[in-house]
């Protein structure tokens, strides 16, 4: 009988990402994000509600109806991603409100020689 060789498992690499945003990378300002899924993905639909609402939003939302908005982007994500996006997101925003909290630290002891007016010293 011969002897059988075992096959080559294909090599696995890690390598770390750094991604580039570079001044012509789409940028898109949104202010709502929808969320969803299917058994294989997560869709983050995300749209930019426009400020003030025009006189046909106004009405569907004083009848109780939805008000229609294109989606700008559609970003699909697989399960995989969700619990690394969702630390991210966290970490994120734990970073964002202690940096927020030391700029109106400092705000308040840079104004802190300036008085109110009307004020009696």
């Amino acid at each position: 009988m011969a002897k059988r060789t075992p096959k080559s498992q294909p090599q696995q690499v890690i390598a770390p990402i750094q991604l580039e945003v570079k001044p012509d990378t789409p940028a898109y300002y949104v202010n709502y994000i929808g969320v969803s899924h299917t058994p294989y993905d997560f869709s983050l639909s995300v749209a930019r509600i426009p400020s003030p609402p025009t006189p046909e939003q106004i009405e569907l939302a004083k009848n109780g109806k939805p008000i229609p908005i294109e989606a700008t982007l559609q970003l699909i994500v697989p399960p995989l991603l969700v619990d690394g996006l969702l630390k991210a997101l966290t970490d994120q925003k734990e970073k964002y409100a202690r940096t927020l909290s030391q700029q109106v630290k400092n705000n308040e002891l840079q104004h802190q020689h300036i008085k109110p007016l009307g004020s009696v010293h």
